[in-house]
């Protein structure tokens, strides 16, 4: 009765930590945290198999099965008495504003349930800092035959957003531009015009020159929405970024650490009354989107011309 729990901060590195834990060969059904109740969990997991045959559960993002007050003995029970022919295999993707917002999950009594007795991996570190580097260098070489330097891995992990997900995205799509199954480097220029396609690359440049008063950042804007509006994700981005700068300010600790990084060289520009400003202007954009305060020929006109005011607003 093997059972395991996979925690990351990406879902890439969730996923695949899961997979290595199942046992090879046996049927596995997969099942979301969401969708769980305590009898379902009962019915899977606490009935023997009447041939002893092997089986496996992976359930994923286990946080997001509420468990009820009365039934916390009853899972524990569960958990702790597995069919010995049975695999149980959880895992959780990790990702919260604030390493305080990170502690109280893995700390909280629910999530400790499912741990307790399991075999932990944690593979949280593997998306920060050196490690990110080596294990996109590790997949560059190894899957897709890509001989990247360490500057090249760098700049297709910032323009992913630090998301190894996205960047493995990105190196698959780069092999394909490969003419033979062998270790090859990528010339700048060809990584250059890939990554220059991606939306994310151009949504988070956009969101940098925000950030950074650019004054092409009204440009980048018309540019980006008219390709791919989406200006709530661009809401929700800055507001991240936003908060993060006023908790750095506050002395508190900003999660993931990648954007505690990207935040730091920002602390002297937006401080005090004007960073209070910022978000404030920010919380009336958001509220002027959704209940439709901008005026425009189109819904699109409208979402484009309530982000051009916030840009012009907030640098003037």
């Amino acid at each position: 009765m093997p059972r395991y729990v996979v925690i990351a901060r990406d879902p890439l590195l969730a996923e695949e930590g899961a997979q290595a834990r199942l046992p090879s060969g046996v049927l596995c059904e997969r099942q979301y945290g969401s969708d769980l109740s305590i009898d379902s969990i009962f019915s899977q997991l606490a009935v023997a198999n009447l041939f002893a045959e092997q089986r496996a559960y992976h359930y994923v993002d286990i946080h997001d099965f509420k468990l009820l007050k009365k039934d916390g003995e009853r899972l524990k029970e569960i958990l702790s008495h597995l069919p010995p022919e049975l695999t149980l295999v959880c895992s959780q993707v990790v990702q919260t504003e604030t390493r305080g917002e990170e502690d109280r999950l893995l700390k909280g009594a629910d999530f400790k349930l499912w741990c307790e007795g399991a075999e932990v991996d944690d593979l949280r570190a593997h998306s920060e800092g050196e490690q990110a580097l080596q294990w996109l260098k590790q997949r560059a070489t190894q899957r897709y035959r890509l001989a990247l330097t360490k500057e090249q891995l760098k700049k297709v992990l910032l323009l992913s957003a630090d998301s190894l997900a996205l960047a493995d995205t990105e190196l698959y799509k780069l092999s394909l531009l490969k003419a033979a199954d062998k270790l090859q480097p990528v010339p700048d220029s060809v990584l250059k015009a890939n990554l220059s396609d991606n939306p994310a690359a151009r949504f988070y440049e956009l969101v940098d020159a925000i950030m950074l008063e650019q004054p092409d950042a009204q440009e980048l804007l018309a540019r980006l929405h008219g390709l791919n509006p989406d200006p709530h994700r661009l809401v929700a981005e800055l507001r991240r970024r936003f908060l993060g700068l006023l908790a750095l300010e506050r002395g508190g600790e900003v999660q993931p650490p990648y954007l505690a990084r990207q935040l730091r060289p920002l602390a002297g520009r937006w401080r005090g009354p004007r960073l209070s400003r910022a978000i404030q202007a920010l919380a009336a954009l958001e509220h002027g989107l959704k209940s439709g305060a901008y005026m425009g020929e189109s819904s699109r006109d409208a979402e484009l011309a309530g982000l051009q005011l916030f840009i012009r607003e907030l640098t003037a």
